[in-house]
């Protein structure tokens, strides 16, 4: 399996946040990803949902790292 670094923005799950919660930095499965445009990924829904935390606003941490979904 191939992980990729992330950051999501924290929400509920209508999509709803708080500007006072920050990113949060974590890891992906490259299965799990249906599209990607630059550093933005796309799933199947519009929110990610890992351990019951919702996230949207998903991107790549680095550069390096579209070299790695373009291979999978």
């Amino acid at each position: 399996m191939k992980f990729v670094q992330v950051t999501g923005q924290p929400c509920n799950n209508a999509g709803s946040h708080h500007s006072s919660m920050a990113r949060t930095t974590f890891f992906v499965n490259v299965n799990e990803i249906k599209a990607f445009v630059g550093r933005d990924i796309y799933f199947s829904s519009l929110l990610l949902e890992i351990g019951g935390k919702y996230f949207k606003d998903v991107r790549l941490v680095s550069d390096n790292d579209i070299v790695k979904l373009q291979n999978s």
